[in-house]
């Protein structure tokens, strides 16, 4: 296995293809593993304490590409500590994150992988895996190729609801209590009493920043409300964020992955929902509401339509991606976990990093046992 290092951002875009194909090959087909999210990330994220280091495996014999280790490497200009991560892990939520490989080959490409990255210890200080399904074989790989002594350390990272759909949406609707099901029930009917309702899904290129920016305005609307209870903050913060988010949502719209949905009422848009299909999944982004049409629900009632939407494309599943809100656990009671595993090298910097999460991990115990 030969293994290469992409540093330049045109050498990454050229791989567009080869990248997505082996992806769709691959045991981890998530759309943030995706050329598109991933090199659109690296466009509006990136910055001069960030640099490229995608790992490439090759096979030998054939020259093809079988593995790919979508990576950067970040360096604290203050103190000089350096970290290798995976692309795509600042800014957004990118959820089940991973090597990408030929599952034929699984652990020889990783094994080459991991050997090359121990082989280049001089240059890094620790390696975080993040946002990697808990039950990853990349975890197993990563363990059994641990000879050199290099300290591992395995974070639980988030909790992941999801929902395995049903082929009809009465199924799925059974499996929700009688609370839930009342809402869906009576709130549509109250709105479609007072309101002339309608559901809209855009596919038109030529409305569809419209629309995204429709999306952000919404957002923005239902986190102020939260935020005056809470303090939380919108997920659309920021001019690179909503920029990156543009582009995603038209490139996406073109390889058929891009599902935006708006709840009108009389015409306008009281609820917007942001999502992407990737293969057999869907996976919810996020989502915004008029704050003055709360009493009709108006999110769940969009959710409800984003729901049935998937069930009639025959999709396999429903995610809700990082975070055991209770606007998700309402829906579902599964979930998956991710995992990020921290690898810490042996050098000074390294050392004290090690250092810190011993002793930050004895005041945690302590005051959890007080």
């Amino acid at each position: 296995m030969i293994i290469e290092v992409v540093r330049e951002t045109d050498k990454f875009k050229d791989l567009k293809d080869t990248w997505n194909n082996l992806l769709f090959k691959s045991r981890s087909p998530s759309i943030f593993l995706t050329w598109e999210w991933l090199y659109y990330w690296w466009k509006y994220f990136k910055n001069d304490t960030t640099r490229l280091y995608i790992l490439l495996a090759r096979d030998e014999n054939s020259g093809q590409i079988v593995g790919i280790a979508p990576l950067c490497i970040q360096k604290n200009k203050r103190f000089g500590f350096k970290k290798i991560k995976f692309l795509g892990t600042e800014k957004v939520a990118s959820d089940f994150l991973n090597f990408i490989i030929n599952p034929d080959y699984e652990s020889e490409i990783v094994t080459a992988i991991l050997h090359y990255l121990y082989c280049q210890s001089a240059t890094w200080d620790l390696i975080e895996i993040s946002d990697l399904e808990e039950n990853s074989s990349l975890k197993r790989l990563i363990h059994e190729n641990n000879a050199a002594g290099r300290r591992i350390v395995e974070i639980s990272a988030q909790l992941c609801p999801y929902i395995l759909l049903p082929q009809n949406y009465s199924r799925l609707y059974e499996s929700f209590n009688s609370d839930l099901q009342n809402i869906l029930r009576r709130r549509l009917k109250k709105f479609q009493k007072n309101y002339e309702v309608s559901f809209s899904t855009h596919t038109d290129h030529s409305e569809i920043m419209n629309k995204i920016d429709e999306l952000f305005l919404l957002h923005d609307s239902r986190s102020n409300m939260k935020k005056r209870a809470s303090g939380f903050d919108s997920s659309f913060k920021g001019q690179d964020i909503q920029a990156f988010h543009r582009e995603v949502a038209s490139v996406f719209l073109s390889n058929g992955w891009l599902r935006l949905y708006s709840l009108n009422c009389n015409r306008k848009a009281v609820a917007s929902l942001y999502a992407f299909k990737y293969i057999d999944r869907m996976s919810y982004y996020q989502s915004g509401f008029d704050d003055s049409y709360q009493n009709f629900s108006p999110g769940s009632i969009l959710m409800e339509h984003c729901l049935q939407d998937a069930i009639k494309e025959g999709l396999k599943e429903f995610h809700y991606l990082r975070g055991n809100e209770e606007y998700k656990l309402k829906w579902t009671k599964d979930a998956k976990k991710t995992k990020t595993i921290l690898i810490i090298n042996r050098t000074l910097n390294g050392n004290i990093f090690d250092a810190y999460l011993r002793v930050k991990t004895v005041v945690k115990n302590s005051f959890k046992n007080a």
